[in-house]
């Protein structure tokens, strides 16, 4: 996804956290080697729907996976431990 190349995976668990469905890649049932097949056929045959598949991706992995966002959500995490440890609720 952060490649620009459009997904289509199985609908996992990890898959379906990070996918949204035909917004930044195609999800298949687990096991349907057809179902996967035909998806991967249909973004062959449509560059239009594969360059927005991959361009929202793109876009959505920039958004939540930054290095940035990391950092900063790491902070937070640390800083609400912190905060629980001052006020008593951690011993």
């Amino acid at each position: 996804m952060a490649s620009g190349v459009p997904v289509v995976a199985t609908m996992t668990a990890g898959a379906r956290e990070i996918i949204d469905a035909d917004k930044t890649g195609l999800l298949v049932p687990i096991g349907d080697a057809e179902a996967l097949a035909e998806a991967m056929c249909e973004l062959l045959d449509d560059p239009k729907r594969r360059e927005r598949l991959a361009a929202n991706a793109r876009q959505m992995v920039s958004e939540r996976f930054s290095l940035d966002r990391m950092i900063t959500k790491t902070e937070q995490v640390y800083r609400e431990v912190l905060e629980r440890r001052q006020a008593g609720a951690i011993a």
